[in-house]
């Protein structure tokens, strides 16, 4: 029993070390997994490597093929535009639960700092890579404290079961300046129709959100095969003006 214990904890950071790195893209789709380079890396042996692999499989993570082992699943423009249909529906009816229950004083301030720091990397001409994946970092944490507050667990779960996908999916397909700026006015206008109580047209902005996030990756697929493709056009919120003390206490943490 205790020895069994023992698998089923070590597979569970074996679990993680992996899933980590196929979500922030330094495991990239079709990656072959090697069992013996993994159980060296998370210092296990292969057996609790063995259950994560097939854990992550049933999740979606990895997919299996015989005489090939495991590799990071490849998603086409088909799986990115089914994944975001599910998650619009979902996550907009999260948001709009989360509207009725209303936003406390905390959580609203939360949010909108989260915005700031959005907006540092937003403004910034130029930025760096490592700028836009902290971006997506906050950018998962606003989405995720709004939906923390819908009072459904069994609408948070089924949320979890899609919501890492498209954070892998992200590192693989870039988004421009002009694209994060989008989603930054997105997000402004979600919180503004949350805090003036308007649940349901905070429900449909983030709809339209996640099919614009879906949409953009499709164009950037499809412009690579030479096809064209639809925008689905946001629409652009009043920038926050952040005080000089503030920045620079963002630009502290970031850096940190």
């Amino acid at each position: 029993m205790d020895g069994k214990m023992e698998d089923n904890s070590l597979a569970q950071i074996a679990y993680e070390h992996i899933k980590v790195r196929i979500c922030d893209g330094q495991f990239p789709m079709g990656h072959k997994m090697s069992e013996t380079q993994l159980a060296r890396d998370t210092q296990v042996s292969r057996t609790p490597v063995r259950i994560a692999l097939a854990r992550l499989e049933a999740e979606g993570f990895l997919t299996w093929e015989a005489n090939r082992g495991y590799r990071v699943t490849v998603f086409s423009i088909e799986d990115v535009r089914a994944i975001y249909g599910v998650r619009a529906i979902l996550e907009a009816e999260a948001v709009r639960l989360s509207g009725r229950r209303g936003l406390s004083a905390v959580l609203v301030r939360e949010l909108t700092e989260l915005t700031r720091q959005m907006e540092e990397i937003v403004y910034i001409p130029d930025h760096s890579a490592e700028q836009r994946a902290w971006f997506l970092k906050m950018n998962h944490r606003f989405h995720r404290q709004i939906y923390d507050n819908c009072g459904n667990e069994f609408l948070l779960r089924q949320i979890a079961s899609t919501a890492d996908l498209p954070l892998a999916l992200r590192n693989f397909f870039s988004f421009s300046a002009e694209q994060l700026t989008e989603s930054h006015a997105a997000h402004v206008n979600i919180l503004a129709a949350l805090t003036s109580g308007e649940a349901d047209r905070a429900a449909g902005l983030m709809r339209e959100h996640i099919w614009a996030a879906r949409d953009r990756m499709s164009v950037k697929k499809t412009k690579r095969a030479g096809s064209q493709a639809r925008r689905v056009p946001m629409s652009r919120g009043k920038r926050i003006l952040v005080p000089a003390k503030e920045r620079a206490g963002i630009r502290k943490e970031s850096e940190g």
